[in-house]
Formats: C-alpha cells, structure tokens, sequence
C-alpha cells in the first residue's frame, strides 16, 4: 500500500486526485511508519500511549477522496486539516502534535470497511474519524470495536446510527429526523405550502427520511404528499417526468432527499419545463458544488443543514476565511462538522482527567463531560453518543450564493 507525503497546502488538491481504491496518505508532518497487526484491546492502548510519549497524537480519517462525491471529502479533509494546523501551531495537545492519514473509500461500504480493516492493522492511532456516509460508518464500526478504537462522525446523520448500542460511536452532527421536522414546521407553518412532493433516492438514509417526513406530515398537521417519486441516482440521471408529474399535479412546492448532485439535476431540469415550485432539501444539498451545477436554477433553492457559513458570528467568520484560504472555497457542514470534531477530542485530550485515555473510556469521558461550543453549534452527548445540542439552519440561495435564510 502505497503512502505518499502530503502537506497542508494541498490537501484538497491530493484529495481530488488521489487514485483509486483504499490509499491511506500521511498528513501534517507524518513520517512512514511500519504496519503491526494488533489483536487485543490491550495491546492498542498501550501502543497509543507509547505514541503520545514520542511526542504525536495519531489519527485516522475515512473518506471519499475519489469518486462522485469526492468534493464532499475534499471538504472533510480541509476541516480536519485546518483544525489540525491551528492545534499544532498552537502548541499542542499538552506539547504533542497531530498528525493523520487518510484512506478514501469512495463514500463505498465495502471500501469503507477494507479501509477500517487497514487503520486496525496501525496500533499507533488513537482514533479515527469516520467517513461522510452513515452507511459506511454502520458497516465499518464493527472492524474499529475489535480494537477499541473511538469513532467520531463528524456528519453522519441517519438516526438509526446511534440506535445500535455502538459503544465506541460519537456523532458531532445533527440527525436527520430532527432536520426534516424542522423543514416540514418551515413549509406548512411559516410559509403555508399546501400541496407538496417528495423526490428522494434509494439510499437507507434518505428512505427513512422521506418514512419519517411522511409520517410527520400525516401526524401532526393532516398531510399528505400529493405526488412522491423515488430513484436510483447511480442509473438515473433524467428527472423530467418526475417534474412533469409534480408539476400536473398541481404541488406548490417539492422536497428533495438527495446527495447534491441528484437534487442540482432535478432542479436545473425543472425550472428549464417551465417548473417553478419552491424547492427544499435537506442538508445532503447544502453544498457549494449543488450551485455550480444548477447554475442560475439554483436561485431561491432552501436547505436545511448543520452549518451556516453567513452567520454573524466572530467564531463562524474566521472560521470560514480560514477554511477559504486554505481550500480556495468556501466550506459547508463537512468541513465544519469535522473541524469541530478534532476540537471536541482534543479538548478532551487536553484534560487531566481524560488525557491518558483511550479506547472506550475516552469515548465514556466525552459523553459524560463534554459541553463545546464550535463553528457548527453547541456540542454535548447523551449516553447513546448523539450531540443533544445540535441544531438545523436554514439557508436559501440568493445572487449565486447560499445565505441565511428566515421566512
């Protein structure tokens, strides 16, 4: 397996052009270090001790590097890569630096598992943080277990993610129930939509989602979708009879339950028939790349999401000017949701109670003592490691850019 040196200022070019397959590439100021196959809990604990007494902190970063939704990792990397470099230049985690690698799974579970397979084979990590899919974090989290090693999600939003007893598990972000009864309250009581659709994909995620959007919908003001259509995005690419059947059936406005890609394309392809309902999202949309697709089309598109880059707030701006001059874009909740993860660990890691921890008990301490307020919101866990503080935001894209939005 081939490793390749990698500085921060091109992180998001190494990202974008990685090549296929599971390639783990070394980060802020790694060296090659030779694989050891580690068998015990035990035996990661204390290789993670001896790591942190040579002076690093070791960590590993799951993510789709390559692929359709490489864009998606690049903004993982460049969040994790900036917190990174202001923690080392700041001095440390109690005088020792970070440092990572990064393996790319093509937002792909069985990549995303061979992955976990190799990062267990590694005992000087001290944690990893897991990939942007739900799915694949689901499918690898057993491998991690084996060896005791924490996983943090910094966006990983299916509910069903912490409803498995996953000890090991830390989910910085939001969940997606929440975000769509938020959405649902936005569309029926604040700007008094009455006949809606529903497009969304395959995937776990989104047909939950869209299950629970429905049920909301029904329960709590009477409602139904007046038209639903469900696709595979890997196949279809031609969405004009889904907005051609909204459309004759007279929806007021269409929900979108897509990466964003899918929803870029059926936007761009509505509103060239003519098709102007409102649309919205969820937060798998909020992406700069979801613009840069529907072009003009974009204008007046409304997401949920965990970020809101155009916030007034000191911490938010200089977060997000950071971010820029790093990336050259501006980030969305990838990037900030995992920029608040390594800060949330590493707060931790900075404690004397919680400093020599690893393993189970570190993942323990953060759901019992953990209370952070980052770029993405406030941070505190419950026992099943969902961020019980976590909120939505709503922005809306106006003059070729996502702004704040309120009705």
């Amino acid at each position: 397996m081939k490793k390749t040196i990698v500085s921060a200022s091109v992180c998001l070019i190494m990202a974008m052009l990685l090549s296929t397959g599971c390639q783990k590439t070394a980060a802020v100021q790694a060296d090659k270090k030779q694989e050891t196959t580690k068998d015990t809990e035990s035996t990661a604990q204390e290789s993670a001790s001896q790591e942190g007494k040579a002076g690093t902190i070791r960590f590993a970063v799951v993510g789709p590097m390559t692929g359709d939704a490489a864009s998606q990792g690049a903004q993982q990397l460049n969040g994790i890569q900036l917190a990174v470099n202001e923690i080392n230049e700041a001095g440390g985690i109690l005088g020792k630096k970070l440092e990572f690698d990064v393996y790319d799974d093509q937002l792909n579970p069985n990549q995303t598992i061979i992955c976990a397979e190799k990062i267990v084979a590694d005992p000087s990590y001290r944690f990893v943080m897991t990939t942007v899919s739900s799915g694949g974090t689901q499918a690898s989290y057993p491998v991690y277990k084996t060896v005791d090693l924490p996983v943090i999600a910094g966006i990983n939003t299916a509910d069903h993610l912490t409803q498995h007893g996953f000890e090991n598990l830390l989910r910085v972000s939001y969940r997606d129930n929440g975000n769509v009864a938020q959405l649902c309250d936005l569309i029926v009581n604040e700007m008094k939509f009455q006949k809606p659709a529903i497009i969304y994909t395959v995937s776990d995620t989104d047909v939950s989602s869209y299950e629970y959007c429905a049920g909301y919908l029904k329960d709590t003001y009477g409602m139904e979708f007046i038209s639903t259509a469900c696709v595979n995005p890997t196949t279809e690419k031609d969405y004009t009879a889904h907005v051609t059947n909204f459309k004759n059936q007279g929806a007021d406005c269409v929900i979108i339950m897509s990466e964003y890609s899918p929803a870029a394309l059926f936007t761009k392809q509505a509103r060239s028939l003519g098709y102007d309902a409102q649309i919205f999202s969820l937060g798998g949309a909020s992406n700069p790349q979801f613009i840069e697709i529907a072009g003009e089309a974009a204008e007046g598109f409304v997401s949920v999401c965990g970020f809101d880059p155009t916030v007034e707030n000191e911490q938010v701006q200089k977060f997000v000017e950071a971010y820029k001059e790093l990336s050259g874009f501006a980030p969305g909740e990838w990037g900030a949701g995992c920029y608040d993860s390594i800060y949330v660990v590493a707060e931790a890691l900075k404690s004397e109670e919680a400093k020599d921890l690893t393993g189970r008990d570190l993942v323990e301490w953060l759901r019992a003592n953990t209370d952070y307020s980052g770029v993405t919101g406030e941070v505190a866990f419950d026992e099943n490691g969902d961020n019980v503080k976590c909120k939505a935001h709503f922005i809306q894209v106006k003059d070729g850019a996502f702004q704040h939005f309120e009705p």
